[in-house]
């Protein structure tokens, strides 16, 4: 199963992802525009709205590819 990169998905990629709704989605988007690309999965917990629990449901579907 392909895991879906946080620095490069699309807000409609995102919201395929379980507790990832439009509002989750676009703040993901966001704090990545604002704070460049994400440095591991954990650093999801400083997006808005994501806490350990959602971190929880998505760290096996999610992966970061860094440069």
């Amino acid at each position: 199963e392909k895991l879906l990169d946080l620095n490069t998905a699309t807000e409609g990629q995102l919201q395929t992802l379980p507790s990832i709704g439009p509002v989750r989605a676009k703040s993901i988007a966001d704090y990545r525009n604002c704070n460049g690309p994400f440095q591991s999965v954990e650093e999801l917990t400083a997006v808005d709205g994501i806490d350990l629990g959602v971190l929880e449901q998505l760290r096996h579907l999610v992966c970061v590819t860094v440069k």
